[in-house]
């Protein structure tokens, strides 16, 4: 396995050397005697990361910020990029507030084309709206742009390099404590 599949591979599937371990073996199990290239280790844990992140917003937007705030730290030492958790709520966010601000009366297909949703989705928001204020979710609307401004080049606290998780990390976790504290 070359260095870049090797490190997608730990950023895709993360620390654990159990997990590390498994994914090598279905790895080379499924590909005997063949080079492992990105390409190869993508196609089988490329939306890990992806999934880890919207774990992180799902639990905030849903109100359990102690479980968003130990989904984000087991993302972020995962190696999850942050700016796949801020892109997560982003997303989470304008679903919601687009569901919130939707005519109403639509038919279901009508109104996921509206609201920019896969129709499964409109189940979650509805759920989702029936805890959310319209100042709590302009509060946490502002929290995810200041968290992805943060995260893209704009860190409220200079990085170190002891300390360079400090910045996505507190920028994430603002996030997650405002989309899960906005609630009614």
């Amino acid at each position: 396995m070359d260095d870049e599949a090797s490190s997608f591979l730990v950023q895709a599937v993360g620390q654990d050397l159990r997990a590390l371990a498994a994914a090598v073996d279905q790895l080379v199990n499924d590909f005997p005697g063949q080079p492992l290239d990105t390409e190869r280790v993508k196609r089988y844990f490329g939306g890990r990361a992806e999934a880890k992140s919207f774990a992180v917003a799902d639990a905030a937007f849903n109100g359990r910020r102690a479980v968003a705030l130990e989904e984000l730290r087991w993302a972020l030492d995962g190696g999850t990029a942050p700016v796949l958790i801020t892109s997560a709520f982003a997303g989470g966010a304008r679903g919601l507030a687009r569901f919130v601000s939707a005519p109403r009366g639509m038919r279901e297909a009508d109104l996921a084309r509206e609201v920019g949703v896969p129709p499964w989705k409109l189940r979650t928001l509805r759920e989702q709206s029936k805890s959310w204020s319209r100042d709590g979710l302009a509060s946490a609307l502002n929290a995810v742009a200041r968290a992805d401004a943060d995260i893209k080049g704009r860190p409220t606290i200079p990085p170190t390099p002891s300390s360079a998780w400090c910045s996505p990390l507190r920028a994430c976790a603002s996030a997650a404590d405002a989309c899960a504290t906005g609630r009614t």
